[in-house]
């Protein structure tokens, strides 16, 4: 850092987070509540008082808010269990939902082999997750008792991003979900391992269109580009570290930035989300929709502020990003934490909803504990204010700030695509190998390894400094191809499920192949889909090279 990033990390105050993250979190925002709105209003105001311009939008969005849920064992023994329900559950009822019970590990579907769950409720360990539901509704069963590690953790179960369409909305869940404390779990496993059993499920979910709130504020730069940061103010219970500690953090660094905005080369703008926890990042994606081309056309980086300040969260190395942000981010994390973050490629959560538009993201999120996560409380009604660390609280604010003043000053951007470029290559060669010969993906590891050299070529002229404009031109364009390909299906235009995305996720379904007859409709079917992909593919990669030629 140099002495204006100094002062600038030096002028976080601790103070006003505090107060910022009391005043966000002192309600349970659910979606489309009255005291989600008063904490919006709040933002307003504080982002006003900054000289920020700020605009307000009510959308309509499909939300689902859980209610009441009982959990009753009526085979071989009547016995009540604690358990909660979850966003996009089916409801029940009064009269609930019976039927015998199966216990299938950890629920994914190789779980399911030789069980036959038609008709039945299926206990899961883990979490209530989209990829447990689906598989067990895929098998047929009718409802599910996830078993939690530790407490019971508010989720969401369905897969679907954002408002569903006529295609996506089949896959929102037909199934009664319920989750239980590990000790009950236990209970419930001992039951099932001496003979038959059946339970009751009676579960009350509020689904249905509701009217929801996104703020966004603005502080305007020199050029008519800016970066995003962005973070949902939705909370399950009263949701102090997740997600209203990341309000606060985002309100500091519009404070700061605001102060310091006839330095901006770029703008940045601060955008609050609504139906994150209860819509499926329903807000983001509605605004990915809604402001597609000025996204498209005018925004460089999209950072993602995630429950910042947890107590015991000390592991920073691990904080989610693209292979084209992992160097820049790393630096801002080694110098205000002095740890190294190591590659973890970006996962399908949080608010990321720009990939299809190709937008480069950074920290998607930042601190977790040192196992991973974001502690025991997360998700229950203890995320409190006591589960705040002041000095971590500064400590991620400040990685936040530095991290959005570099985006919006330096006269380059920051991205490395020869990364990207690194990630492709290796991907496309396990592919090949696992094509077993049945699909040759040749012309795209051809065209790859010229837009390697195009990408060190463009490196080397960004760190010459010569023609910057016409540089960063090459730099978003370059973004806007791959992005797409590597990290969705759908893109640009569509939002793929939020299941878990292999790189070149478009080109995964190439190792059913070797195993299809390869005269069979199947086969024949699945090799025009990768050709139409690999084509996808191909378009990208010299889309990318057209653009950096133009710079150079």
């Amino acid at each position: 850092m140099d002495g204006q990033e100094q002062a600038l990390v030096d002028a976080v105050s601790l103070d006003t987070l505090t107060r910022h993250n009391a005043e966000i979190a002192k309600g349970v925002r659910l979606s489309g509540s009255a005291d989600e709105a008063e904490a919006f209003a709040y933002l307003a105001a504080e982002c006003r008082s900054y000289g920020m311009d700020v605009e307000q939008y009510a959308i309509d969005a499909y939300i689902s808010l859980p209610g009441a849920a009982a959990l009753t064992v009526v085979a071989p023994e009547e016995r009540a269990i604690a358990c909660i329900t979850h966003s996009f559950s089916l409801a029940t009822g009064p009269e609930g939902l019976s039927a015998p019970l199966v216990s299938v590990g950890k629920g994914t579907a190789a779980d399911y082999a030789g069980k036959d769950v038609r008709g039945a409720v299926v206990m899961t360990d883990g979490l209530a997750m989209p990829v447990a539901a689906h598989a067990a509704y895929q098998a047929g069963a009718v409802g599910m008792i996830c078993v939690n590690p530790e407490g019971l953790h508010e989720m969401i179960i369905s897969p679907v991003w954002g408002t569903p369409t006529p295609e996506t909305a089949p896959y929102l869940p037909q199934l009664v979900a319920v989750s239980v404390r590990r000790e009950d779990g236990d209970t419930l496993k001992a039951l099932v391992a001496r003979g038959a059993v059946a339970v009751r499920l009676q579960t009350e979910v509020e689904t249905g269109w509701r009217p929801i709130p996104t703020l966004t504020a603005e502080i305007r730069g020199a050029e008519d580009r800016f970066v995003l940061l962005s973070g949902h103010v939705d909370s399950w219970h009263y949701g102090a570290m997740d997600n209203a500690s990341a309000n606060a953090t985002m309100l500091e660094v519009g404070r700061i930035l605001s102060e310091h905005r006839s330095e901006l080369r770029r703008g940045l703008r601060l955008a609050f989300w609504s139906g994150h926890s209860h819509a499926r990042y329903g807000a983001s994606a509605w605004y990915a929709d809604a402001f597609f081309a000025d996204l498209h056309e005018h925004c460089v980086c999209h950072v993602n502020a995630e429950s910042t300040g947890g107590m015991g969260a000390d592991n920073l190395a691990s904080a989610g990003c693209m292979a084209e942000t992992w160097r820049f981010a790393a630096g801002p994390i080694r110098e205000i934490a002095g740890q190294e973050l190591t590659y973890h490629r970006l996962a399908r959560n949080g608010d990321q909803s720009f990939e299809g538009v190709g937008i480069p993201s950074v920290l998607a999120g930042l601190s977790a504990q040192p196992e991973g996560g974001l502690g025991w409380w997360w998700h229950t009604p203890d995320d409190t204010l006591d589960k705040i660390d002041g000095p971590n609280f500064v400590r991620d604010t400040r990685v936040y700030l530095l991290a959005c003043w570099r985006l919006c000053t330096l006269p380059v951007l920051p991205f490395d695509y020869t990364q990207t470029a690194n990630e492709l290559h290796d991907r496309l060669h396990l592919l090949q190998e696992s094509a077993n010969g049945r699909f040759d993906l040749t012309p795209l590891l051809t065209e790859l390894d010229a837009l390697h050299a195009d990408t060190e070529r463009l490196n080397a002229a960004a760190k010459a400094g010569t023609d910057p404009e016409g540089v960063n031109a090459a730099i978003i364009a370059v973004g806007r191809a791959l992005i797409p390909v590597n990290h969705t299906n759908a893109g640009p235009f569509e939002i793929d499920l939020a299941l878990e995305q292999p790189i070149l996720p478009g080109l995964a379904p190439i190792a059913d192949l070797a195993a299809l007859d390869p005269v069979s409709n199947d086969a024949g079917f699945l090799r025009t889909q990768l050709v139409r992909e690999r084509n996808r593919i191909w378009h990208a990669l010299a889309t990318a090279r057209r653009a950096i030629a133009r710079a150079l």
